[in-house]
């Protein structure tokens, strides 16, 4: 009945790749405390490894419920439904993270990555342009940014991306393609 005891039970069974131990543990934790946003989390985190997205997702919701601004959560909401292609559900997610995070590139990147998959380049740019904003050194992005300046036509700005992908990273095999 000693639900931190379940709690760090399936941290540990999670850090140790025991994601069946690490559910059961979270599932008798969430019995004794299920008003415990943390624990819905994650549980949510091992759904999404163990491919269960949709369980994952009413996982991450109910921590939301409990905790509105869990940026985390609505992060982790938004990596569920995109692995499930609801791009739409996705993208709203992401941009609730924003909210509660606005300094976290990789939120950034996440918007803009959908906004690419939806084809609006343009958002999809500003979205990258934000992440490179906060680190401009996230090769990543000015790889994916680049691509959206490349698909509209505009050159300039394409092998400026390109070029500073190259810079952070010379061995970058993918910006050296490009």
């Amino acid at each position: 009945t000693y639900s931190e005891a379940w709690y760090e039970l399936g941290y540990s069974y999670e850090n140790s790749d025991n994601l069946k131990g690490a559910l059961e543990a979270y599932n008798k934790f969430l019995e004794i405390d299920p008003y415990n946003a943390t624990g819905w989390y994650n549980k949510g985190i091992v759904q999404i490894r163990l491919g269960e997205m949709e369980k994952a997702i009413n996982s991450f919701e109910l921590a939301i419920a409990i905790k509105e601004n869990f940026s985390s959560a609505w992060f982790n909401c938004g990596v569920a439904y995109a692995n499930l292609n609801r791009l739409k559900e996705a993208l709203n997610a992401f941009i609730e993270a924003a909210k509660v995070e606005p300094y976290d590139e990789i939120i950034w990147y996440n918007i803009g990555q959908i906004y690419e998959d939806l084809g609006e380049l343009k958002k999809a740019i500003q979205n990258y342009t934000k992440a490179i904003e906060l680190d401009n050194e996230f090769l990543e992005v000015f790889l994916a940014r680049g691509s959206c300046y490349d698909a509209l036509g505009e050159y300039e700005h394409a092998l400026d991306d390109f070029n500073r992908a190259i810079f952070i990273s010379d061995d970058s095999g993918d910006a050296w393609f490009a």
